[in-house]
């Protein structure tokens, strides 16, 4: 993007009108989280929620699973980014309820980070695959989608 972020924003805007059009409500969804990427890297957190958060909506009212907990991380990465901790631990919570493959990563990478600095507490039965990958450096690292 090189820091054009308006043109990205626009060529977001374009893209979603063509969905619109088309009527592909799903895909329409899964645009938002490309436009919450684009307000990421512009370093704008609360804008990437404000399209994760819409988007998770729609995917919920569709039924969808699979990509809703990808969203659901993403989601949570926004609220942690804005240290609204609570809320980011709910919808890593969705995450993981959600899907158990590309989302897990994130919550695992999120919950390791934000249980070492005790600022949101797993609440997990001892055993669980989110307990045991929380531990040592190597879990602060496994973040899967850019939870850092």
């Amino acid at each position: 993007m090189r820091g054009r972020f308006s043109e990205a924003r626009a060529w977001v805007a374009q893209a979603r009108a063509i969905l619109t059009e088309f009527g592909l409500t799903y895909f329409l969804a899964h645009s938002r989280d490309v436009a919450a990427l684009v307000e990421t890297l512009a370093g704008d957190p609360a804008s990437a929620e404000a399209e994760l958060r819409a988007s998770y909506e729609e995917l919920r009212e569709m039924g969808e699973k699979t990509f809703l907990a990808e969203n659901a991380a993403q989601l949570a990465q926004a609220l942690y980014t804005q240290r609204r901790y609570d809320e980011a631990d709910r919808f890593v919570r969705v995450s993981e309820e959600a899907s158990s493959g590309r989302a897990q990563r994130a919550y695992r990478g999120l919950y390791a980070r934000s249980s070492s600095r005790g600022e949101v507490t797993p609440t997990r039965p001892r055993g669980s695959p989110a307990s045991r990958s929380q531990s040592g450096p190597s879990a602060i690292a496994c973040s899967g989608t850019g939870v850092r």
